[in-house]
């Protein structure tokens, strides 16, 4: 029987067989280590000489070496040199084994690159301990690793995303201090990112930014969603230029804001052809803004072709016409009421208006609606320009679903279930009511990907991902933490005997197979179930004890339910 310890019989309860190489030119001794390893788990690979161990390394890439020191041919000293030089083997740690305990020589070791010392004749438990440490060290720096280079993805995939919008959107912290600016924001403005640490949106407004700085403070208080203006801009150079500038909050699940978001487009160009629009048919046809004419009375007496583009409509169906045959259901009456009142106080009226396209379909427009006046100041038209800002949209949604949402199953991430098991905790805790954390991990969800490959792996997970949503209620929370971790957060329950029906029905719903080339994969899935306030009162906690119990799951079997 081995002398291992329960503790790592639970790290070794796990899918991964971990393997271990031994080099040892002694027979006996190769023989008493590599059967102790293999007793508790281990791929055990063995060398007697350092030459064949060499080769064995590189080619294995096994998780741990354990190297003896004084050997025939090349010695344990020269065998780590050459490995930490191999940039396949370079990263295995290396164990040395040795009779020879005198400082010198551990010193030389730890230099060449070795992580730790066995004395010979080896204790097993000291065996036991040190190589349990070992791989798990080098376990916890892979999946560093890993996780870095996906951190590392999605702020590549964030970047691709943010500058390939055709207008300047600036992330903002909610005090209105400039985070980051997109490609087009700096064509713009002329300002590298470098030169904006530590600016205020509206130090770029002309003459001066009081109004901007206003709705910063409305809109991180919660009392505006959102903030549109056409001002006048300073770039870095000092030439000032008319901007339109929508600005939005970023918010929690709490409505908290955790970022502004300011999109500007340079409306240079625009106010240019609004200027010279009577004179200038030419430009007005051209223009890429959406233009419509009415006469004195509201009946549209010219519109462009951007204008057709946009709404489907030719100008012969709208001649004549009052504008309010685009008007969709997303206003109320009191909408155009303010309006008109802004208009006829001054000389144009500048925001969002969702308006119908002749197909049915609704779709968000800026608007900024002028008055012309004839040489007397009597009004003989109003002008409406707009712009599709539905991309614009899109995008401020996909910043927002970055940020909250796993982008293969949709689910909410590690970071929206954690503020919403902070939200229900706490009401549960001044309601004095009861929830609950199921931690779930799929059972032989690794050879799915070793055999049918990680495509075939994320339509499993993006398919369970559908089926936990099934199993649950409207209220409920199911997300995805990462890899083949999920979790699901269970609110308001009048006892618990409600999580165990939903854990029941999950395992009896989620159970499938892959099947492919007559090859098939059994998927279940392992279960930890915590209970608030039995397992305590706060996320970390709740998250620990039903992460522990889905451990106890598959120490259990798999494939069932577990509660600590």
């Amino acid at each position: 029987m081995p002398l291992w310890g329960s503790g790592y019989r639970e790290f070794m309860s796990s899918e991964t067989q971990y393997s271990i190489l031994v080099i040892d030119d002694e027979p006996l001794n190769l023989s008493i280590v590599s059967s102790l390893l293999e007793e508790s788990g281990y791929e055990v690979l063995s060398a007697r000489e350092g030459e064949r161990g060499l080769e064995i390394a590189r080619h294995a890439c096994p998780d741990l070496i354990l190297l003896d020191v004084m050997m025939p041919g090349i010695d344990g000293f020269e065998v780590c040199v050459k490995l930490k030089k191999d940039p396949i083997a370079a990263e295995i740690p290396v164990i040395f084994l040795t009779a020879l305990i005198d400082t010198e020589s551990k010193i030389r070791g730890f230099e060449l690159g070795g992580v730790d010392y066995l004395e010979k004749p080896i204790n097993e438990k000291e065996l036991e301990i040190r190589v349990s440490t070992h791989i798990r060290i080098a376990r916890m720096g892979r999946q560093l690793a890993a996780h870095n280079d996906q951190l590392r993805e999605s702020e590549r995939l964030f970047r691709a995303i943010f500058n390939s919008a055709n207008v300047g959107v600036a992330l903002l912290e909610p005090d209105g201090r400039f985070d980051r600016v997109n490609d087009r924001w700096i064509d713009i403005f002329g300002y590298g990112e470098q030169d904006l640490h530590g600016k205020a949106l509206w130090q770029l407004d002309y003459p001066e930014g009081d109004e901007t700085a206003r709705a910063v403070r409305q809109l991180a208080g919660g009392h505006i969603e959102s903030f549109n203006q056409v001002k006048r801009f300073r770039r870095r150079d000092g030439v000032v230029f008319w901007g339109e500038e929508g600005l939005s909050v970023l918010a929690d699940e709490d409505g908290r804001p955790r970022a502004l978001i300011s999109v500007v487009t340079d409306l240079t160009e625009y106010r240019k052809s609004e200027e010279e629009m009577r004179l200038a048919a030419t430009v007005f046809e051209t223009a890429g803004e959406s233009i419509l004419v009415t006469d004195a009375a509201n009946h549209i007496v010219s519109v462009n072709r951007a204008f057709t583009r946009m709404t489907g409509y030719v100008k012969e169906e709208v001649l004549g016409k009052n504008p309010a045959l685009l008007a969709s259901e997303h206003h109320q009456a009191d909408f155009f009421t303010d309006l008109w009142a802004h208009l006829e106080q001054g000389e144009h009226w500048q925001g969002e208006i969702w308006n119908r396209r002749k197909n049915g379909e609704i779709y968000p427009q800026q608007t900024t609606i002028s008055i012309v006046r004839n040489n007397e100041g009597e009004v003989v038209n109003y002008v409406a320009v707009g712009i599709d800002i539905g991309k614009r949209k899109e995008l401020e949604e996909l910043l927002r679903k970055q940020a909250h949402f796993d982008p293969l199953t949709r689910l909410p991430n590690r970071v929206l279930f954690h503020d919403r098991l902070d939200v229900a905790v706490q009401r549960a805790v001044r309601r004095k009511s009861h929830l609950a954390v199921m931690y779930l991990d799929l059972d032989g969800f690794k050879p799915v990907n070793d055999t049918f490959g990680h495509d075939e792996g994320d339509r499993v997970l993006a398919r369970l991902g559908g089926l936990l949503n099934q199993c649950v209620r409207e209220e409920d929370t199911v997300a995805r933490l990462g890899g083949d971790e999920f979790a699901i957060l269970l609110t308001d329950l009048d006892d618990e005997s409600r999580a165990i029906e939903v854990a029941e029905r999950i395992l009896e719903k989620c159970r499938m197979q892959v099947e492919l080339n007559e090859v098939v994969l059994p998927i279940t899935l392992s279960i930890g179930i915590a209970y608030h306030p039995r397992h305590g009162d706060d996320r970390d906690r709740l998250l620990k004890e039903a992460d522990l119990a889905m451990y106890q799951a598959k120490k259990g079997g798999k494939n069932r339910w577990a509660v600590l």
